[in-house]
This record gives structure tokens, C-alpha cells and sequence, in this order.
């Protein structure tokens, strides 16, 4: 009796350390990737819906003031791969990992702080055709962790970069209705220039001078209230995670131009198409 109870019990030991090997075998198998921001998680699963992504940056969260907790990390530390765009997260800290790191849109300045103040490429997920030439290198950095998958990857960026032409041509063609090549715009944040020039919308100021300045002096304010005077009808773009007092300032002095907030960054679980067209809704829908 006494024997036949050792069996069974290790029987159950043995079998609940196999269990306990194989699934540690299975997660240092499976790709861990990390993102700092939301758009590049939309941008992962975009290519690989089932890939394993972790977005350091959380709901609502301030990108200007991140503080990475000690689980993130560690978590930085064994992930397969992390992306980054280091012309909008090079203020960040502990950002090594590792595994490999994928940098979509690299700052050219020697120090992060050092980045020149409207820099074209700031925010580029925000531009359609930024986008569509960055998808072939994301595309070959996730096959290299999915290579069973690569046809489906491949198929998947082809589909996505048609994606970014249609996006690119909605705004286009709803711009043109409301007539923004002509009327211009003024922006509290760089975020939306690269794509706004692009689409050939004038845009007559930019309050801050990059992606923590909150220079809203007198003279800016000034130079701000004499170019609406100057397009009348232009319109106020905010955006959300950054103060708009200055723009809130403008309105009220200048009823005339519109004022709406647009979302540069979205949430961790919205995709790439569904962040530009929430964007252009609320454009089209001040």
C-alpha cells in the first residue's frame, strides 16, 4: 500500500515537472516583442495579428514623462525585439534590450535633446506614405522571429501598404472639400506637420518647437494672433496629451478659425487604419 502511494506520488512529480519544462521550454521559444508607443504596436499586429506584443507606453499616458517601472524593465531586457522611434521616445530612458532593436524613424541629432525643432519625420506613423515605406523593413525584422509565417507576413505588408494609399487619399479628398490647401492651418504640436505639408496644407505656425517645448510667450502668441488675422479662416489644431491654452487663447480672440484636438497616438489596442480615420473624423466633424 505504502509503495504504491511513492509510485503515484512520483508519478505526479514527475509529471508536473515535464509540465513545468515544457512550459518554459515554450515561452523562451516564443518571440517577446515591445514597443514604446501605441502606432508601432498597431503596426506589429498590422503584419503579425498574432504576434506577442507588449506596449510600454499605457492608456492615456503621457509620452512626454515616462517612467519605466522595474517589471518593464526586465521585460525590456528578454524581449525578442523592440521597437522604437527614437525621433519621439529618445527622451526615454533604460530603453535596451537583449534582443534586436528596431529603430522605424531614427532622430538625426547626436543627442536626443539636441533634435532640430520641427523635425520633418516627427510622428511620421501619422504620414500614409512614411508608413508605407517603413512596412517592407518591419516586414523582414518580423520574419526573422515568425519564418514559418513569412508568406502570410508578406502578403499581409502588400495588403497594408494599399492600405496607406487609400488612407492617404481620404484625407486628401476631404481636405480639398473643406478647402485646407487654401485656408491653412496652425498647430499647439509638430505631430501632424510632416503629413499636413504632404498634403500640401499650408501651415502658417507651430506654437511649440518640438516634442516638450511649451515656448508660448508673448511674441509667439503675438506672431500666432497676427497669422490668423492674416487667414482668417484657418483652423486650430490641437492635441491631446499637451496643453492647448495658447490655441484655447487664440479661439477666443479669433472665433472666426475653428479649434479641434486631434489623437497622434491613439490606444494600444487601435489599429493603424482605425487611429487615421478617427483623426479625419474629427477633422471633418469639428
Amino acid at each position: 500500500m505504502i509503495s504504491f502511494i511513492q509510485r503515484t506520488l512520483r508519478l505526479c512529480c514527475y509529471s508536473m515537472l515535464a509540465l513545468v519544462l515544457h512550459t518554459h521550454a515554450a515561452s523562451a521559444s516564443t518571440p517577446t516583442i515591445v514597443t514604446t508607443i501605441p502606432p508601432l504596436s498597431a503596426l506589429v499586429t498590422w503584419l503579425a495579428p498574432h504576434a506577442s506584443v507588449d506596449c510600454l507606453l499605457p492608456a492615456n499616458a503621457d509620452p512626454h514623462r515616462v517612467q519605466l517601472s522595474p517589471k518593464q524593465v526586465e521585460q525590456l531586457k528578454t524581449a525578442s525585439l523592440l521597437l522604437r522611434s527614437s525621433r519621439d521616445d529618445g527622451h526615454w530612458a533604460q530603453l535596451r534590450t537583449q534582443g534586436t532593436t528596431l529603430d522605424l524613424w531614427p532622430s538625426t541629432a547626436s543627442h536626443p535633446h539636441e533634435a532640430h525643432e520641427h523635425e520633418q519625420n516627427n510622428h511620421a506613423w501619422l504620414n500614409p506614405q512614411e508608413v508605407a515605406q517603413i512596412l517592407p523593413q518591419l516586414a523582414q525584422a518580423l520574419i526573422r522571429l515568425y519564418p514559418q509565417q513569412q508568406a502570410a507576413i508578406e502578403q499581409r505588408t502588400q495588403a497594408a501598404i494599399h492600405s496607406t494609399q487609400i488612407i492617404f487619399q481620404e484625407w486628401q479628398q476631404q481636405t480639398q472639400k473643406m478647402d485646407l490647401q487654401h485656408r491653412g492651418v496652425l498647430m499647439q504640436h509638430p505631430a501632424w506637420l510632416n503629413f499636413f505639408h504632404a498634403l500640401n496644407i499650408p501651415v502658417w505656425q507651430v506654437l511649440e518647437s518640438g516634442n516638450h517645448g511649451q515656448e508660448q510667450g508673448p511674441r509667439v502668441l503675438d506672431q500666432a494672433l497676427h497669422a490668423v488675422q492674416q487667414h482668417p479662416n484657418s483652423l486650430l489644431i490641437g492635441e491631446q496629451r499637451h496643453s492647448n491654452r495658447a490655441l484655447d487663447w487664440l479661439h477666443q480672440h479669433h472665433p472666426e478659425s475653428p479649434f479641434i484636438t486631434l489623437d497622434a497616438l491613439g490606444s494600444p489596442d487601435m489599429s493603424w487604419t482605425a487611429l487615421m480615420r478617427h483623426n479625419l473624423h474629427i477633422l471633418t466633424h469639428p
